[in-house]
């Protein structure tokens, strides 16, 4: 079966561009006047890194990019904290986003009454779902009535926003200070980078696994294939998803060209968006001989017909196509085996999970692993207000990053016993009411350290810690986090003009996926396309934005 439509190198750059760039810069900041600059936050000391050992791991973390690992839910009931954090009882206001649907209201969810007892005061939750809450919060911030605690994105300038509306939190977080807090103290540095602004720390972090993303892979799917689940070169990669590629039973090798292009990014050594070499100069991905190999190669699997036919209109679907073996590959978002198990595996008891590593295009060896920055979102901001209320606030966030395996993350993390969840075989597991009612966004508030777990599924804990040290070895770090770029740089840069450190002086945050928002503007204008063939619109403007 071939696509309804080809697709080419150009085709992937071509058309979108300006449509695609006038979106993202409406998001990167404006002016130039600020105090957030590249000398000022890199004086900035960090938090200090204190693992929590009050829970121990079976696997232990032996590298930013390897999550401690648990073949079994911790027993028993450690505490992470004393008391309720919010002890003077005053509600606290909280904007925020979530991923899934909206929790019942209050007077229905016994889950959020239990978390405002045990947090000491009525939690207020202005949330919005992920695709609107970008709007959702530019509306909140053009008002004057900020809530206490706001869930921020890379919009307008944010580091005066941050500056002029927000708490420093450095003389309580910076260096030994977070101690104060040691819940706070177990988040991984590398999630801190993304909380600096203005010489200062202006936020807490939503940590995230540090890798970019894997290329998941059901490998039962392969297997039954006759096909070889761990390719040692690219060429060995296409020849996997030819063979496992059937149209005609509605089964394909891969779900997201887009995707794919950043595992081959991987392959051949390349960054995520921006690199940098060791005199500070920066060098887009778009602009590296490689990436035309990439384009090309992504151009050839598609007009093959090896991607599912919908892979641009359906974005939303690809965890369901790969959970339910229609797509048996699909690079997405580290740390989600776990989750296709626990969503799938009833109805395919047989089902077998794996991520593949990206070995070099030509083989002898593993290529590199692109590493993310580590967070979701943007900083969790607090609203300047007084010194009392700002420890109660701070105190909160501690709560909320109660350790996995703790009475706090137990309850936050699944709710009430016998009401949202039970134990089988030792694992807390939800029911049906609680997983109406644990969509309360506490989780995209504040969030603990996050840990390699599948329940009930030892090997497939240590096969991901294995797969992680793996990784490890070959990690390729985000040259961009830490930085930021106003719009009006990169309008005046051309193709082949890079910006080097003391240009980028904001630093830029990227999204959970890692992408640059202001990237795609400085696609080289001489590799774009002029030919009469034409590609749908949204195809155009989605190889833009998500391709480089």
């Amino acid at each position: 079966m071939t696509p309804a439509f080809s697709l080419s190198r150009r085709h992937l750059l071509a058309g979108g561009t300006a449509v695609a760039g006038a979106a993202l810069l409406g998001g990167c900041a404006s002016g130039s006047d600020t105090t957030d600059s590249d000398e000022a936050n890199r004086a900035v000391t960090l938090p200090a890194y204190v693992p929590y050992e009050g829970v121990k791991p079976d696997l232990a973390s032996t590298d930013e990019a390897v999550m401690p690992g648990f073949l079994s839910y911790p027993k028993g009931d450690v505490t992470a904290t004393e008391g309720k954090p919010l002890a003077s009882g005053k509600p606290l206001t909280i904007l925020t986003n979530t991923n899934v649907q909206l929790p019942p209201p209050l007077a229905q969810n016994k889950y959020w009454q239990a978390i405002n007892e045990a947090a000491g005061a009525e939690l207020q939750f202005t949330m919005a779902t992920a695709a609107d809450y970008t709007a959702k919060l530019t509306v909140v911030i053009a008002g004057d009535d900020l809530p206490e605690v706001v869930a921020l994105r890379p919009i307008g300038d944010l580091p005066k926003l941050l500056e002029a509306r927000f708490t420093n939190l450095t003389e309580h977080l910076s260096g030994d200070a977070i101690k104060k807090y040691p819940n706070l103290a177990n988040i991984p540095t590398i999630s801190w980078r993304s909380c600096i602004f203005n010489g200062g720390i202006y936020g807490i972090p939503l940590n995230r696994p540090a890798a970019a993303g894997e290329m998941h892979a059901r490998l039962d799917v392969i297997k039954a294939r006759g096909a070889n689940p761990e390719p040692k070169s690219y060429a060995e990669f296409l020849e996997m998803c030819r063979t496992v590629n059937d149209p005609k039973r509605n089964r394909y090798a891969m779900g997201s060209p887009a995707s794919t292009i950043n595992f081959l990014k991987e392959m051949l050594g390349l960054p995520l968006g921006w690199g940098v070499d060791d005199a500070g100069k920066f060098t887009h991905v778009a602009e590296r001989e490689e990436f035309k190999q990439i384009l090309d190669a992504v151009s050839q699997q598609w007009n093959e017909g090896l991607f599912h036919p919908d892979s641009f209109t359906q974005e939303t679907l690809l965890a369901q196509w790969v959970g339910t073996g229609v797509v048996a590959v699909n690079n997405g978002g580290a740390g989600s085996v776990s989750g296709y198990y626990t969503t799938y595996s009833a109805n395919n008891p047989d089902m077998e999970m794996g991520i593949l590593v990206p070995p070099k295009w030509d083989g002898g060896g593993d290529g590199t692993k692109l590493m993310g920055p580590a967070i979701y979102g943007g900083p969790i901001a607090i609203t300047k207000t007084t010194p009392e209320r700002l420890d109660e606030i701070l105190s909160f966030f501690n709560w909320l990053a109660s350790p996995f395996g703790t009475v706090e993350h137990r309850l936050l993390s699944y709710g009430v016993e016998g009401h949202d969840f039970d134990y089988q075989d030792g694992d807390p597991v939800r029911s049906q009411t609680g997983v109406r009612e644990v969509t309360l966004p506490v989780n995209y508030t504040g969030s603990a350290p996050v840990v390699n777990f599948t329940p009930g599924r030892p090997e497939t804990t240590k096969q991901y810690h294995a797969y992680q040290e793996r990784c490890a070895k070959n990690k390729l770090a985000m040259a961009t986090q830490g930085l930021y770029s106003p719009h009006p740089a990169v309008r005046r840069r051309g193709a082949g003009q890079e910006p080097d450190r003391r240009d980028q002086r904001r630093g830029h945050r990227a999204e959970e996926a890692g992408r640059l928002r202001c990237g795609a503007v400085l696609v080289p204008l001489r590799w774009r396309g002029h030919d009469q063939d034409r590609v749908p619109g949204s195809l155009r403007r989605h190889a833009v934005t998500n391709f480089v």
